[in-house]
């Protein structure tokens, strides 16, 4: 049987209008018509109810049409809301537009064109602007230095209009570094509460530095050999930079003993100021380089905008020289042990090594070796060289020769050999007046050859090598129990009796030699059946208790060089209690637990750290 769309086509398709509108009320009649459920075999009663074949939504249409009506409103509004925050920021578009390189330090014009290309009026209109990092904005000439963000309100935009707006900017960093520039522009469509934003983002690329940067620096430097660094900078350009700083790495092995001008942090930036184009200038640094024969070191050198408050350089361009070791042809390099610095503390066994090597191709013959001691710290009454060294009188040098050592007599080509030279430091260390502080003891080793062979005829066959230690100051700590002869008044029976209070001072010294001792602590513990008394007596800083932890702390600061030597002992004290219970008749009772004293010395560079015993009331006092 045919359908009745089949009818309608047959009867009125004829015409192409009448066909499209036939085509419409079929969709629709095949969109709207309800589903036809599948016939139940089954008979209840309620299929034949009353009512029966009437559809829901005929016996109730006006709660399906407001239901119905509710859900494609949702349906269109949560379509709106995908497309709309899916697609924000297209009913505007925002430009940067300027140059795609630049001078480090040149500026540029960026133009930032903001159009509204929808059909309803923009408002609320701002302009975010994000600089790089240490940039300027020109402003009628003047550059003031710029936050990372910049705000600019702008007009409301109709439909179709656009709107620019133009900023000078000085950009900084190194040469082929990329620089980001971001724009956001923030508006309110007319009819809408919310805010959109359309951004951009820009790189510009640093393909020069104006700052020039060379540095002086022999190729070749001998072991130990003082040299001079010059250092030359220059701006090759036409706007000055300001807050500028220089910044200098050196190599493992360089020891920086003093520049012109001098400088600002750790010996390594100097404060140029402000850098006016075409302005030269020289920093020249002295030290000295350690290191072994042929090994290549570096030397680096920055210039850049240099943070005073955070003593931070950020470094815009950079040079760097390498040296050379030299190797000498007769070479000789001292040790202590393994050692060519360090520290030594007093009253130790020093035992320096003297290694020496033929470099040549040639036999040398005849060769004599020299040591020289340096230091008011060495013990030069006890030296000892062994059956090959001798001292010489008159310079106190330890010499080894052909007469006393086999190998000197003749030296094959990369022959090499070792002396052995121990000596003791001095303790107590010689302290007398304020001069005697910050000891350095040193060894300073010579080579040479008597007979040189034809073939290396005018080559300096002499060489020199010296190697230098820190001395570590001599600090003694002690304490006692005190009950009679105290700095703080005691109270009680003395000794202590069962059941009864007495009173004892706990007295702590300190002594120091020859370097100052900074961030000096003493800390200790009481045990629990010991009371706080809250009386003290001290050199500087009090003594301060903290309960909970039962902990006794004195805070010292520095303590000078000389203290306890040249000037009174550094004392302080602090009054305990106890009352004995029978268990602790006839036997020490513990007034205090082990003492720790650190600090750490400021001249040789290391933590300071001694412990004494527990102190109980067995006093002789």
């Amino acid at each position: 049987m045919p359908k009745l769309e089949d009818i309608e086509r047959e009867l009125y398709g004829k015409e192409k209008e009448a066909a499209e509108d036939i085509e419409r009320r079929i969709k629709w009649r095949m969109f709207s018509s309800p589903s036809r459920s599948r016939v139940s075999t089954i008979w209840t009663p309620e299929h034949n109810s009353a009512g029966d074949g009437e559809r829901p939504w005929i016996r109730h249409p006006w709660r399906y049409f407001f239901g119905g009506t509710f859900l494609v409103l949702i349906i269109l509004a949560g379509i709106f809301v995908f497309f709309y925050l899916r697609t924000q920021g297209q009913e505007a578009r925002i430009e940067l537009q300027g140059g795609d390189t630049i001078q480090s330090g040149g500026i540029i014009t960026i133009s930032m064109v903001y159009k509204n290309i929808s059909r309803t009026t923009l408002r609320d209109g701002e302009i975010v602007v994000t600089l790089p990092e240490g940039s300027f904005v020109r402003d009628q000439g003047v550059d003031n230095k710029a936050p990372i963000r910049i705000s600019k309100p702008v007009e409301d935009l109709k439909p179709g209009d656009q709107g620019v707006i133009e900023m000078s900017v000085r950009l900084f960093g190194q040469e082929r570094e990329d620089e980001k520039i971001q724009a956001i522009y923030y508006y309110r469509p007319e009819n809408l509460r919310a805010r959109f934003s359309a951004r951009v983002e820009k790189i510009v690329r640093i393909v020069k530095v104006p700052l020039v940067l060379s540095m002086e620096v022999p190729d070749i430097l001998s072991r130990g050999q003082d040299v001079s660094i010059k250092v030359h900078y220059v701006l090759d350009g036409t706007l000055p930079f300001e807050e500028m700083a220089l910044h200098m790495e050196y190599p493992n092995g360089f020891t920086f003993i003093s520049s012109e001008p001098k400088p600002v942090v750790n010996n390594t930036i100097w404060d140029l100021g402000t850098l006016e184009p075409g302005r030269e200038g020289i920093i020249t640094i002295r030290g000295t380089m350690a290191g072994e024969e042929g090994e290549v070191k570096a030397f680096r050198s920055g210039i850049g905008t240099f943070d005073s408050f955070t003593k931070q350089i950020r470094v815009f361009s950079q040079s760097s020289k390498e040296i050379t070791i030299a190797v000498t042809p007769l070479s000789v390099q001292g040790f202590l042990g393994k050692d060519r610095q360090g520290v030594v503390r007093p009253g130790e066994e020093l035992k320096f090594v003297i290694r020496y090597r033929n470099n040549t191709n040639e036999t040398l013959k005849n060769i004599t070796v020299k040591a020289l001691f340096e230091g008011k710290m060495l013990d030069k009454l006890k030296l000892s060289v062994g059956d090959e060294g001798v001292v010489d009188f008159q310079t106190g040098a330890v010499i080894w020769g052909p007469g006393n050592v086999p190998q000197l007599r003749q030296l094959e080509p990369n022959e090499s050999g070792e002396l052995i030279v121990i000596i003791r430091m001095k303790d107590p260390p010689p302290v007398i007046d304020q001069k005697d502080k910050n000891f350095t003891v040193a060894m300073r080793s010579l080579i040479s050859v008597a007979s040189i062979p034809d073939e290396l005829k005018g080559t300096n066959l002499s060489s020199e090598d010296i190697i230098e230690f820190k001395v570590a100051s001599r600090v003694i700590f002690s304490g006692k129990a005190l009950y009679g002869s105290s700095p703080i008044p005691n109270s009680g029976p003395f000794p202590s009796e069962t059941g009864k209070k007495t009173t004892y001072a706990i007295v702590w010294e300190i002594k120091n030699f020859t370097n100052d001792i900074a961030n000096a602590d003493i800390i200790a513990t009481l045990p629990p059946n010991v009371t706080w008394e809250n009386v003290t007596k001290t050199d500087g800083a009090s003594i301060t208790y903290d309960a909970p932890s039962s902990e006794v702390r004195w805070h010292v600061g520095t303590v000078a060089a000389g203290v306890g030597v040249r000037s009174p002992t550094f004392t302080g004290a602090f009054q305990v209690s106890i009352i004995p219970a029978e268990i602790d008749r006839d036997r020490p009772i513990k007034l205090i637990n082990q003492s720790r004293f650190t600090g750490t010395d400021s001249f040789a560079g290391i933590a300071v750290d001694q412990e004494i015993g527990p102190m109980t009331d067995r006093t002789d006092q």
